[in-house]
């Protein structure tokens, strides 16, 4: 199951952890594999702190980060 066989008003889907410590969903899945994409491109070996920078960059400005 997932979110599509709940009612659209519903967050019944979610985890415990994530309504207990009020996340939210920032990128979508596939948005988040083009950024690993994109940033493997550039760097080649990646380390989690590059992917974190790719990340923030990506939610701060819709745009991919130029190592």
């Amino acid at each position: 199951m997932d979110s599509s066989d709940f009612p659209l008003d519903s967050n019944d889907f979610l985890a415990k952890q994530v309504k207990k410590n009020g996340w939210i969903e920032t990128l979508d899945e596939v948005t988040i594999e083009d950024l690993v994409e994109n940033a493997k491109e550039q760097l080649g070996k990646l380390l989690l702190t590059d992917l974190f920078r790719a990340f923030v960059f990506y939610y701060k400005n819709d745009a991919f980060l130029q190592f």
